[in-house]
């Protein structure tokens, strides 16, 4: 495994719903998490952009496309009708929540900080997690685990797991 861009590209592509004009060979448009170009600008950061272009600093079309990364530009948002498209509204919108939640299909747990995935073969199997004042508990899943812990909370379980390079 791997943590280079070329290897996770696939799963970049299958989480990423870009709108226009980002779709390309490097950006994905049909999964839950909504990708969009920056809507509100403002005077001040275009003539701070304009003056990084000046000092030799390149434009960046994209910061997530794999190529032109680096210079100066806007981000692109996770934004879906003017709020925030996080990973878990994205693949646990409110309504499945509610429906999972009420069936016995999923627990959540408040105030618990997981510490790794545990894993039967090369399976994943559960979560080993714990909440403030308890010893650490360990929840197994029925069919499927799913990491969604943000930008570094993932990697960090994945490493802390015992999952991806060495290095």
């Amino acid at each position: 495994a791997s943590w280079r861009y070329e290897a996770l590209l696939d799963c970049f592509r299958r989480s990423e719903a870009a709108a226009q004009p980002q779709v390309g060979p490097t950006r994905g448009a049909d999964g839950p998490i909504k990708v969009g170009e920056c809507q509100w600008r403002h005077p001040i950061t275009d003539a701070f952009l304009a003056a990084c272009e000046q000092s030799g600093l390149p434009r960046a079309s994209s910061f997530n496309a794999g190529r032109n990364t680096e210079g100066c530009g806007y981000y692109e948002l996770t934004v879906a009708g003017g709020q925030r498209c996080s990973t878990r509204h994205g693949y646990l919108p409110d309504d499945v929540l509610r429906e999972r939640s009420a069936s016995g299909q999923l627990s959540v747990a408040l105030e618990a900080l997981a510490l790794g995935v545990e894993f039967e073969g090369s399976r994943a199997v559960g979560v080993r997690f714990r909440r403030p004042g308890r010893e650490a508990e360990v929840v197994r899943a029925r069919k499927a685990v799913v990491l969604s812990a943000g930008v570094f909370g993932s990697p960090q379980l994945l490493m802390l797991s015992s999952i991806g390079t060495a290095e």
